[in-house]
């Protein structure tokens, strides 16, 4: 099976976190991670950077360069059709679009996308928006399901369709919640498919507790097919990064 893997990532500088360099090294992480499934996955890091030359794509290393300014509404949309439209010629049977703080078993995935396969759309957590907030100011989408910006899957076709369809997407609301409408507003037979809800994890914080972290972390985890491990604790993410590295280890143990 063939992925493509886009990481929505930004300079720490860039950013409006106080933690020095923290997502730099969350991609340094990450990559000792993904590096044992470069054959059949290309992970790429997608951010914006201006360059004075108004060169719109720049293509350095694993981090695909994308003329702008970062934000998070329009930016991490933007960002995402951008590389999409690099990209679209490349072949593949999945997309995966996801972020830097969660960290993806491609074992367990690959092994659930051959049993239970993504027809157009779907992802990692699927949610009913029941709120305003990042760009919904009323009831208007209320009830559309969206697949989480953090595990978004969408096949060959469904990104064909967003290429084509680009120029409808409402770039005043967040990423994920305006694909999801553009994709409920014109193809109304579509329902995101959500991998089974045991797969996705929202990390609790291990640090603090009496127990060792590490064997916390592994204890809980070691035996389970986790897919999408997600790691989000409010504006310290030095806990996120901390309980990354121990994820990470325990998951290059299997690998090596």
């Amino acid at each position: 099976m063939r992925i493509l893997h886009l990481i929505l990532f930004s300079s720490t500088s860039e950013s409006t976190d106080v933690n020095d360099l923290i997502y730099e090294k969350m991609k340094n992480i990450q990559e000792q991670y993904y590096n044992f499934y470069e054959q059949n996955i290309l992970t790429i890091y997608i951010k914006h950077t201006k360059n004075d030359k108004n060169i719109e794509y720049i293509l350095e290393g694993n981090i695909l360069h994308i003329n702008g300014d970062e934000s998070i509404i329009p930016g991490a949309l933007n960002k995402t059709i951008k590389a999409l439209q690099y990209f679209k010629n490349m072949k593949y049977d999945y997309l995966v679009r996801s972020n830097i703080s969660t960290i993806i078993n491609f074992d367990n995935l690959i092994h659930e996308l051959h049993k239970n396969p993504i027809d157009f759309y779907g992802g990692g957590k699927v949610l009913n928006l029941q709120w305003n907030g990042s760009g919904i100011k009323d009831a208007t989408f209320f009830g559309t399901l969206f697949s989480s910006g953090t595990s978004i899957i969408l096949t060959n076709s469904a990104v064909k369709f967003l290429l084509e369809k680009a120029h409808l997407l409402k770039y005043d609301i967040v990423d994920d919640v305006s694909i999801a409408i553009l994709i409920k507003e014109n193809k109304e037979d579509i329902i995101p498919k959500e991998i089974d809800k045991q797969y996705f994890i929202n990390m609790p914080c291990f640090l603090y507790q009496i127990d060792d972290p590490y064997e916390n972390i592994k204890s809980h985890y070691e035996n389970k097919n986790v897919i999408f491990y997600r790691n989000k604790h409010g504006n310290n993410r030095n806990i996120d990064l901390k309980q990354m590295n121990i994820l990470i280890d325990l998951l290059l143990k299997k690998k090596i």
